[in-house]
């Protein structure tokens, strides 16, 4: 179940992440909300998770730029590990995003979502011949997709 208090969206931006502790690391801004957003990392699990600075409760800073019209915007956060995965890390912004950063990702995004909103229904599920608790093969499903499944029109 999706705990967060806004929607995610989709972007692919390329950020350095600077822990308190241990080395800068290079990383990809795999989604975003006004709460956090998704890093993922270009090292397994096994090597993130073992260097220092890299656990859940971690504050770090994370720094990248926004292509804009006439110019890029950099950005510079500061957020806590909420979670670490093999495929990259969640942070948290206890604050909510800075305004500008938030909006300069959602101009960068066009406002795509990162996954449906709400979750897959049952009926959504059956009609694709998903397991009951598979959620990974709904990234492969398009928006209009997952419109009409909705809506039953499928």
């Amino acid at each position: 179940m999706d705990k967060r208090k806004s929607p995610r969206y989709a972007v692919k931006l390329n950020a350095l992440v600077h822990p308190n502790v241990g080395r800068s690391w290079l990383c990809v801004i795999q989604d975003f909300c006004d709460g956090g957003m998704l890093l993922m990392g270009q090292e397994s699990a096994r090597g993130r998770s073992t260097r220092p600075g890299i656990k859940s409760g971690e504050k770090v800073g994370v720094h990248f730029s926004v292509p804009g019209g006439k110019r890029e915007e950099h950005v510079r956060l500061e957020g806590i590990i909420v979670r670490v995965m093999d495929y990259g890390v969640g942070l948290n912004f206890s604050n909510g995003m800075d305004p500008d950063a938030l909006d300069a990702l959602m101009a960068h995004s066009g406002g795509t979502l990162a996954r449906p909103e709400p979750g897959p229904s049952k009926a959504a599920k059956g009609k694709l011949g998903l397991a009951k608790n598979s959620s990974a093969a709904w990234i492969s499903v398009t928006r209009n997709e997952w419109l009409l499944l909705c809506a039953g029109k499928s």
